[in-house]
């Protein structure tokens, strides 16, 4: 939703850079969003032509990007309709706003990329190491079952191994914890 979001800016703004209003320019984005992403189901398609609805029944725009942005759920749409309510109100210089926007999100979204391709062999290794020592477990009492046999049958083998599901629990939690990065 946020790159669909963010080429829908770059049509808006493309739009308001050629001269037309507000109105206009979300009508003109939707036929530049629909080359772009040719199926209707698209999301954002859906929410453009939901948006031009509204205002050609006499909605205001602020209206209908607030509804838009309650809908949405994204921190990016949030921002920047509150960004464009108060520039419009106070006559702020919308089509730099949009550009900016449109700016911020793309950045966002490549350092997100980036952050996610970075980690992506460390939350594989994460994953191997979570395994290991059950892996270990199983071979050794398949293999060995008279030398695993007390840690299954004495109470400090209860102990032992309870202690040892509990600190994989407590690794897979902090390692879960390490590599979960906002942006």
């Amino acid at each position: 939703m946020s790159l669909q979001f963010k080429e829908a800016l770059y049509a808006l703004s493309s739009s308001l850079i050629a001269g037309r209003s507000v109105e206009a320019a979300f009508k003109e984005s939707l036929k530049d969003l629909a080359l772009i992403y040719p199926e209707e189901n698209t999301y954002i398609i859906q929410e453009f032509s939901y948006i031009i609805r509204r205002l050609e029944m006499n909605e205001t725009v602020e209206e209908a990007l607030l509804d838009f942005a309650r809908r949405a759920h994204l921190e990016e749409i949030d921002s920047f309709v509150d960004v464009f309510v108060i520039s419009k109100r106070t006559g702020g210089n919308i089509v730099e706003i949009i550009k900016n926007s449109s700016t911020i999100i793309g950045d966002k979204l490549q350092i997100k990329q980036e952050i996610d391709t970075l980690l992506a062999e460390r939350k594989f290794e994460q994953k191997i190491l979570n395994i290991m020592p059950i892996a270990m477990i199983l071979v050794l009492s398949w293999s060995t079952g008279d030398y695993m046999a007390p840690v299954f049958e004495t109470f400090a083998g209860h102990v032992a191994m309870t202690a040892a599901v509990l600190l994989l629990g407590l690794a897979y939690y902090v390692s879960k914890k390490i590599m979960d990065i906002e942006v």
